[in-house]
């Protein structure tokens, strides 16, 4: 649903539309919804027993039956992919937070120097001044 997070990529299902059309959720590889370690551009049918509606949040578990069952003991792999991209996205905030404040202090060390360089030509006029 919209909203939500795919388990895989951790990309946000968002609410846009597709060729003119509203489009309110989206098609997941076995990788996006959190069944397998990689892309491989595959994605199973999910039974009909399962009684899911367009929009229910992906099973934890890939449907039994699938050709790799194996993955689907794979979730504390996913679950560390999924923070360590938290933990990148939050070390580039921090990142752009210390550039940002270090632009602050060359602006404001910029601004000291103007001021100093002022001050010493205040200095020199009237050493000028009374000689």
């Amino acid at each position: 649903p919209v909203g939500s997070m795919t388990r895989g990529s951790a990309t946000e299902v968002t609410e846009a539309k597709l060729r003119g059309v509203p489009s309110f959720g989206m098609l997941c590889s076995n990788f996006e919804a959190g069944w397998a370690k990689t892309c491989d551009g595959l994605a199973v049918e999910i039974p009909g027993s399962w009684d899911l509606e367009p929009g229910d949040a992906a099973p934890e578990k890939r449907p039994k039956g699938d050709e790799d069952d194996e993955q689907n003991d794979d979730d504390d792999d996913v679950e560390a992919m999924l923070e360590a991209k938290k933990k990148k996205k939050e070390s580039k905030k921090k990142k752009e937070s210390k550039k940002a404040d270090f632009e602050d202090l060359e602006a404001e060390a910029e601004e000291a120097e103007d001021v100093m360089a002022a001050l010493g030509e205040k200095k020199e006029k009237k050493k000028k001044k009374k000689k």
